[in-house]
């Protein structure tokens, strides 16, 4: 069943508890999405490939309202951007047709020859269009423009708990101790996501992953992967990229 929002319906929780786990979950799918937008399907959805697990439709969709953009250059309100749109099974909001409007949470798909967008999530990626959600939305993208993600300096890494190693990885050298952990964050720089995911030679399965704890009791999640590339995930969900000298 597909995740929708009904922000604003009586509810049974106590208001603080929900408030607490809405806002997480938004944070998240933030995090999540490289853009957040509200608009109308400009060309009826169409079917492009379908199996057991989802399906996926093809469609033009006239923004509206720009909630979040973390993707290349600029958009503005009225144009017309290409979506795919995965679904979780047969099931299709009745809004899912020329004409239709609804809230979408998007990822960079294609960049080149022409840019277009897939759904960030097969359960929550496409959304009616709910004016207490887009407002919630809003607000938090509002408050992560201005608390800007950096690098921690050496001297507040508190704590470094790094995750056990698989057994069935190959490069058995390739360890990452707090002295290595600290020398990534020096001499690595923050890129942009797109750069990170494109521009860079990625080796699977190789991942080194662990926690830092800084002095303010920060819990920040890293992962460190062959060829000079790494992550910092914080705890709204929103990460670094970093990339070392190719």
């Amino acid at each position: 069943m597909r995740c929708m929002f009904a922000l604003g319906l009586p509810l049974v929780l106590p208001a603080l508890v929900l408030g607490n786990y809405l806002e997480e979950s938004l944070y998240l799918f933030l995090a999540k999405s490289d853009v957040v937008a509200l608009g109308e399907f400009t060309s009826e959805p169409v079917a492009k490939e379908a199996n057991e697990e989802f399906h996926q439709y093809q469609a033009d969709f006239k923004i509206s309202q720009v909630i979040k953009w973390d993707a290349p250059g600029e958009t503005r309100v009225g144009e017309i951007i290409k979506v795919h749109i995965l679904l979780d099974g047969k099931e299709r909001l009745p809004e899912m047709k020329k004409g239709g409007k609804c809230l979408l949470f998007l990822e960079c798909y294609h960049l080149k020859p022409t840019p277009s967008y897939i759904t960030a999530d097969i359960w929550f990626g496409v959304q009616r269009p709910n004016p207490g959600l887009e407002k919630s939305l809003t607000r938090l993208a509002a408050e992560q423009k201005k608390t800007p993600l950096s690098v921690p300096a050496e001297k507040d890494i508190e704590l470094f708990y790094p995750d056990p190693v698989r057994r069935d990885v190959h490069f058995k050298d390739f360890k990452i101790d707090k002295g290595d952990f600290v020398k990534i964050l020096r001499d690595y720089q923050v890129i942009p996501k797109q750069d990170w995911k494109h521009n860079y030679s990625h080796v699977g399965g190789e991942d080194r992953t662990g926690t830092i704890v800084l002095r303010d009791g920060t819990k920040i999640q890293y992962m460190v992967r062959p060829g000079g590339l790494a992550t910092l995930t914080f705890l709204d969900g929103r990460k670094l990229f970093l990339a070392g000298a190719k």
